[in-house]
């Protein structure tokens, strides 16, 4: 029987079959492969918060910048590069790990394909935590993080599911604030909790002895003498409280701030050698707000407040956190001119300080981090918050 003539010619139809089997073999590896990478849909997920944006520039530039850096107590360092297609763009961002192990020289890793890694262009956040040695968290992106135990050479993904309880904060570990309420947004979260993140395996876990405090809010790391700090509000009064543990969250201290002045979105704590601060702020946005009161402490005292915001005061924001230099002198950094200020009796009065100029200050393991007023790519550190030196990251 002849062909009709609309039939392709033997050779194309060859070439239709050998499509058709490589178009087959395409998708059953896809489908091989896709739950290796992907976190079961089925899970219970109590999702971190992600922490603020920092303020700065409003895109990565395209010849690249870091975006976040955090340092261990031990000089292992860490930070997060990423450059840019165009401005404000929202994929991926080309993003690389540099690493220090003595804080100083610096090597240039790549994130492995598929690692869900976003380094988004207008979300300057912290995601990076040093955990200490060779361990290096990046996240929560997604509602997972990625876990690297040998310096950025190899990784593994952690998924946020809660299935223990630890006793107490392992040394090099990070705390969190979680919602309970599965599929909650942190905004609309009714029964907040903490995690910890362990170096080792990286998977949360809740804290057997929380602080008896309300929505409550911890600092990711402890403070240079070794305390951890939990913010929160008072059960009873609702008033801003302030819980504190030296045994690594075995036990907590809760005190209430003599505060009478109205709602407040945060609170932020300070202390070394004895001395604490708590910085009430108002109108927190993108990691900087209005300045409300200045509350201290020495050697477990009652809390006294030292500053209150006037029509002159100055700072009348900060940017960043508060902090805490030898002998006892606090320090903030204004967000609305970039100044920063000094104090030398406990946050009474202030005075502009004279140095290199630098915004959105943090306070990491191994010392303050913060990034260039002048040059939003450029970063400093400084380990005893006051002389800041430039931090040399090479060109990936």
């Amino acid at each position: 029987m002849r062909g009709s003539s609309h039939d392709p010619p033997p050779a194309h139809r060859g070439k239709q079959l050998a499509g058709l089997l490589l178009l087959a073999s395409v998708l059953v590896a896809v489908m091989v492969i896709a739950p290796r990478l992907n976190p079961s849909p089925d899970r219970s997920i109590e999702r971190p918060e992600p922490p603020p944006p920092l303020p700065g520039p409003e895109f990565v530039t395209r010849a690249g910048s870091v975006i976040d850096v955090d340092f261990a107590a031990d000089g292992h360092g860490f930070a997060l590069w990423g450059r840019c297609t165009r401005p404000l763009d929202n994929k991926r961002c080309g993003p690389r790990l540099l690493v220090t192990e003595d804080g100083d020289h610096w090597q240039v890793r790549k994130f492995p394909l598929l690692s869900a890694i976003e380094v988004r262009s207008h979300h300057y956040r912290r995601q990076l935590v040093a955990l200490g040695g060779c361990t290096v968290a990046v996240g929560p992106v997604n509602g997972h993080r990625m876990i690297s135990d040998d310096c950025g050479r190899h990784w593994h993904v952690v998924l946020p599911t809660v299935k223990r309880t630890l006793e107490r904060i392992p040394k090099g570990g990070i705390l969190e604030r979680s919602c309970a309420e599965p599929a909650t947004t942190p905004a609309s979260c009714r029964d907040t909790r903490i995690v910890v993140i362990p170096p080792g395996s990286g998977r949360p876990a809740l804290l057997a002895n929380e602080p008896a405090v309300d929505d409550p809010a911890p600092e990711p790391v402890p403070t240079h003498d070794g305390r951890w700090w939990v913010t929160g509000r008072d059960r009873a009064t609702g008033r801003p409280a302030v819980a504190v543990s030296e045994d690594d969250g075995r036990s907590w201290s809760v005190a209430t701030l003599p505060f009478d002045g109205g709602p407040i979105d945060r609170v932020m704590l300070a202390s070394r050698n004895g001395h604490a601060y708590a910085v009430l702020v108002d109108r927190y946005s993108g990691g900087a707000g209005r300045l409300v009161s200045i509350f201290h402490r020495e050697n477990g005292s009652d809390w006294e407040r030292t500053w209150h915001a006037t029509t002159s005061a100055a700072p009348s924001s900060m940017s960043g956190v508060p902090i805490v230099a030898p002998r006892d002198v606090l320090s903030v950094v204004d967000a609305e001119d970039g100044v920063r200020y000094r104090s030398d009796d406990h946050g009474r009065t202030f005075e502009a300080a004279v140095g290199t100029s630098v915004v959105s200050p943090r306070w990491t393991r191994g010392g303050y981090v913060a990034r260039s007023a002048e040059e939003p790519g450029r970063w400093f550190r400084a380990t005893d918050g006051v002389r800041w030196q430039p931090i040399e990251f090479p060109h990936p």
